[in-house]
Order: C-alpha cells, then structure tokens, then sequence
C-alpha cells in the first residue's frame, strides 16, 4: 500500500512538472480572434490557452463586435504542487472592437 502512495505521487509531480508554466483565460460574453506568436485563434465565449514552458510572449484578443467585454488573466501554473496558481496580470475591454494585452514578461512591449 506505501509503495502504491509513493507511485502516485511520483507520478502526480512528474505531471505538474511537464505542464505549462502559464494559461491564459479568455473570459467573453462575445466573438473574438486571440493571436500570440503567430497563431491566431478565433472564438467566442470562455476558453484556456496554455503558454509553452520558458516562453515570453504576449496574447492579445480582439473583440470582434461592438458590444460584450473580452477579459484576459494571465495565471502563473509554475508554483508547486501544493500551492494554487497565481494571478499576474489581467486586462480587460469593452470598447467597441476593442482590445485586451497580457504578456509573460511583464516588461514586454508589442510590436
């Protein structure tokens, strides 16, 4: 039985260490296109985006309506196994056509 408990937990952290370090979470009441480093995603509604390990970059949605608001947070999944994912940043619009910007490297500019 202890060698079925060290096994699952072997395995749960060998998990969490191959996963992203971030996520973005689109939150959207409306239709948007998402873009970061060079992929474009479009959508409407709510969606997850998971950011590559040792990546800096930064995500950027665009409603593509007049109404509705499009929200971006980017979460930190890097902390350990034990502790909850951190907030970082977030940005949100409900401009008409507007946008929203988050990036991994908070001193990032977009070009």
């Amino acid at each position: 039985m202890k060698l079925a408990r060290l096994i699952l937990i072997v395995v749960a952290i060998g998990v969490t260490a191959c996963g992203p370090d971030f996520q973005v979470i689109i939150e959207s009441d409306t239709e948007w296109i998402a873009s970061y480093n060079g992929i474009n995603i479009e959508g409407e509604g709510n969606k997850t985006i998971d950011i590559p390990d040792d990546q800096s970059i930064c995500v950027k949605c665009e409603k593509t309506t007049k109404s509705g608001f499009v929200e971006l947070k980017l979460m930190d999944l890097s902390s350990d196994l034990f502790s909850s994912d951190v907030q970082i940043q977030s940005n949100r619009t409900t401009e008409e056509f507007g946008q929203a910007v988050v990036c991994t490297d908070v001193d990032a500019t977009l070009n």
